[in-house]
Formats: structure tokens, sequence, C-alpha cells
């Protein structure tokens, strides 16, 4: 959990933050979140590498090729989303209506199923 020990104009700033985007709870529960999704995301890359290698080395090799695969998808994801977001930005459209934007799944399910 990180430390938010900041002074002088920092403090103003982190004060901001958490009146008016983040309580520190929240934060701190999404931090959390976030580092037992990592744990288990990265398990999984753990046991993806052991099935595709029969040696230690190539074990280990297979493991750094998956992670470095997996943090490059997730960092150009990061910046896809964030292009994204500022477009919105520059063109006066809301930023936070992605929901909107998400398929219908259950709808589609149900669909599925009738017919």
């Amino acid at each position: 959990i990180p430390n938010y020990a900041l002074t002088g104009i920092g403090a103003d700033a982190q004060k901001r933050f958490f009146e008016e985007v983040s309580s520190r709870d929240e934060l701190d529960g999404l931090f959390a979140k976030a580092s037992a999704e990592e744990a288990a995301f990265n398990k999984k890359i753990r046991i993806a590498a052991k099935r595709a290698c029969s040696d230690k080395t190539s074990y280990l090799n297979a493991y750094q090729v998956f992670r470095g695969l997996s943090e490059r998808f997730l960092y150009a994801a990061l910046i896809d989303a964030d292009r994204y977001d500022a477009a919105r930005w520059e063109d006066g459209r809301p930023i936070g209506d992605w929901k909107r934007m998400l398929p219908d799944w259950d709808g589609m399910a149900a669909r599925l199923r009738q017919s």
C-alpha cells in the first residue's frame, strides 16, 4: 500500500485529490485489488511457461517472453485509453461514458438462447 507522505504544495494537491477524486480507503482498496490481480495473472503466466517448456532455462526464457508480451499489451492498452480520453476531451465530449459503449452481453446472450 503506497505511502501518501507529502508536504508543502504536494500536500494541498493530495488533500484536493482525496476530497474530489477518491478517498484514501477507496484508493488503498484499489491498490490492494490491483496487487491481487497482478499476482493471479503472474501465476497464470508461470503455469503457461511451465507447460510450454521442460527444462529450467527454457522455462525462464518462456516466462520472460510471456511476461514481457503481457506488459507490452497492458502498456499499449493504457496508451490507447489515454489517447481516446484525450480525443474525447478535445472534442468536448464526456470522458467517463465508456460504459455506454460496452456491448449488451446479457441481452445478446438472451437472444442467442431464444434462437
